[in-house]
C-alpha cells in the first residue's frame, strides 16, 4: 500500500502532466526523449490501422482501415476531451478500489474517498471542453456537494465508477450514454436538482 507521501509526489506528478503550458516535469521529459533520439529523428513516424478477418475456412485476410501521422496523435492527445477521458480511466480506478475497501477497511476507505472527491473536483477545468463533458462534470459537482460532510455510501461509489467506465467506453459520448450514467447516480441517491433545491432555500 502506497504512504501518504507517495501518493502525494504521484498526485502532483499527475498535476504537472495535465498541466497546460511549459513546467519543469515536462522541460525534463523532452530533454530526456530528445537526448536518446539525439536529434537524429526528422521524420515523422506513420501509424496503420489494420483488421483481420478469419473466414470459416481458417483463411485469414487483412485489410488497411487507415492510418495516421505523429503529429495528427499529438492533436488528439492534447485535445481537453482526450485528456478528459484519460482522467475518468484513472479515477475509475479509484473508484474500484475504494468499492473493495468499503467492507474491509472503513479508515483508508474514508481516506481513499476523500482523494477521490479531491480529484473529482479538479475535473473543473475541463468545462467547456465539450457540451456532454460539461454535464457530466455538473452532475458529479452534484454529487460532491452531498457527500463532502457525511460518510459516502457504497452504492454512490458503484455509480461513480459507472460513470467513469462509461466515459472511458466511448471516444464520442453519445446522449444515450450521459443519460444512463447521470441515472446511475440518481438512482444511488444524488439529488442532480440539489443545486437549485439549495438556492431556492436559500434565497
Amino acid at each position: 500500500m502506497q504512504s501518504q507521501a507517495e501518493r502525494l509526489a504521484r498526485d502532483e506528478v499527475s498535476r504537472l502532466l495535465d498541466a497546460r503550458g511549459r513546467n519543469p516535469l515536462k522541460d525534463f521529459l523532452y530533454r530526456d526523449v530528445a537526448e536518446h533520439l539525439g536529434q537524429s529523428q526528422t521524420e515523422e513516424s506513420l501509424f496503420r490501422h489494420y483488421v483481420v478477418e478469419t473466414q470459416p475456412s481458417g483463411q485469414r485476410e487483412i485489410y488497411e482501415l487507415g492510418y495516421y501521422r505523429e503529429s495528427e496523435l499529438r492533436s488528439i492527445a492534447s485535445r481537453p476531451t482526450y485528456r478528459f477521458r484519460w482522467k475518468c480511466k484513472q479515477l475509475l480506478k479509484q473508484a474500484e478500489l475504494l468499492a473493495g475497501l468499503y467492507d474491509t477497511n472503513r479508515l483508508e476507505f474514508e481516506h481513499q474517498v476523500t482523494l477521490l472527491w479531491a480529484d473529482i473536483v479538479s475535473l473543473s477545468e475541463y468545462l467547456g471542453s465539450a457540451p456532454e463533458v460539461d454535464q457530466l462534470i455538473a452532475g458529479l459537482h452534484t454529487a460532491y456537494a452531498l457527500h463532502t460532510k457525511r460518510m459516502t455510501p457504497r452504492p454512490v461509489i458503484e455509480a461513480l465508477a459507472f460513470l467513469f467506465q462509461t466515459v472511458d467506453r466511448y471516444t464520442r459520448l453519445p446522449t444515450k450514454a450521459i443519460d444512463e450514467a447521470l441515472d446511475a447516480l440518481e438512482k444511488a441517491g444524488v439529488d442532480l436538482n440539489y443545486p437549485m433545491a439549495f438556492g431556492d432555500s436559500d434565497a
